[in-house]
């Protein structure tokens, strides 16, 4: 899977920096193994094991283009492979529909609330033209017009770089499953 953190849990187990680390995808361009060796220093025997380090990889046909969409908002695939505006408003529709399914209290308590303190607006709000609640894409909009002068590709960039530096509160994405039967999202 893309940008999830091989490179940073195999330095964690060697202690040192080995392979090289970004917190962005495409860092790590090809297969690399890399030999651990223990010291067992109570029974004097060295352990040794190897362990592959690759780079991610996403499937060039996902079933679900929702999965490539939040993944993408994730910072999990490399920018020339999505475009911004389609992203923020994508998460934005993601968000709102958890919100209106009343799921927001463990997977976005506080979204609405900051998106009101830095946008200026209420994401759940009704558009007052037709009656409907706003899409991901009037939210861009309204972001652009309250906060970037009226840009939508400014907009979209700050929508990302808040939900990824964690300006929007906790966000958990993806829907635990509330019984045994229920796969969650």
């Amino acid at each position: 899977y893309p940008n999830v953190g091989k490179s940073a849990l195999i330095n964690r187990i060697l202690g040192r920096k080995r392979a090289k680390t970004a917190n962005t995808p495409g860092v790590t361009r090809s297969l690399q193994w890399i030999r651990i060796k223990t010291d067992d220093t109570k029974t004097s025997l060295a352990k040794e094991f190897e362990l592959l380090d690759s780079p991610g990889i996403i499937p060039a046909k996902m079933v679900d283009q929702s999965d490539a969409l939040l993944l993408a908002a994730c910072n999990c695939i490399g920018q020339a492979a999505y475009d911004n505006q389609a992203v923020a408003a994508y998460l934005c529709e993601w968000l709102k529909t958890i919100n209106l399914m009343k799921k927001q209290a463990t997977s976005c308590p506080e979204w609405r609330d900051k998106c009101k303190e830095r946008y200026g607006f209420d994401p759940l709000q009704k558009s007052e033209a037709t009656g409907d609640y706003l899409t991901g894409e009037d939210m861009l909009f309204l972001v652009a017009d309250n906060t970037c002068r009226g840009d939508p590709e400014d907009a979209s960039r700050k929508i990302l770089q808040d939900f990824r530096a964690g300006r929007m509160g906790p966000i958990s994405l993806q829907l635990a499953p509330e019984s045994e039967g229920d796969d969650g999202q």
